[in-house]
């Protein structure tokens, strides 16, 4: 038996990094999904006849370089893919109650938006609303920027293939 867990959605809140007393760097996110809300098996409509969806959150937990890539290039709002596994938990509160709680850890995420920020001449450059870097100071032969979106370009829907760029568990972006 395996456990493997696929989730596409929105993240929604900016990646928050922390480090545990021995070193290791652990991300947490948190991933909202979607899904018609059905009724004797027929999507729901509102008064404009538009499907009515149930949105769902996922805590996606992220470690070392995973965690890493995560941070530096995803955001609020960003579309990610996550390859992972369920992992359950049980502690005790201060008041002696047993508590559970359910997340995913992260094993691979692939960016489905563009990244949140551009790199070149070790500083950072917001991107802007179209995706493009806003730094106009890049020499017109060589655009570090470019390079990063290239690797980051949602191909379009039914041409998904191996082109779409990944945080692999040892935290290298890569194009496949």
């Amino acid at each position: 038996m395996q456990n493997i867990v696929i989730l596409a959605g929105n993240i929604g809140q900016n990646p928050e990094v922390r480090t545990t007393q021995g070193g290791t760097k652990i991300t947490n996110f948190t991933l909202a999904t979607s899904r018609p809300r059905l009724s004797e098996g027929r999507a729901i409509r509102d008064e404009n006849g538009y499907r009515v969806m149930d949105t769902e959150w996922h805590r996606i937990t992220c470690f070392n370089g995973l965690g890493k890539t995560v941070a530096e290039h995803s955001e609020k709002g960003m579309k990610v893919m996550v390859h992972g596994r369920i992992h359950y938990t049980k502690w005790t509160d201060a008041t002696g109650t047993d508590r559970y709680g359910c997340e995913i850890i992260a094993e691979k995420v692939d960016f489905l938006s563009a990244p949140k920020v551009c790199a070149g001449d070790g500083k950072e450059q917001i991107r802007t609303t179209a995706g493009r870097c806003a730094d106009r100071s890049h020499s017109s032969g060589h655009h570090p920027c470019r390079q990063l979106r290239a690797q980051t370009h949602r191909p379009a829907l039914g041409d998904l293939g191996d082109r779409h760029r990944h945080a692999h568990g040892d935290g290298i972006p890569r194009q496949l």
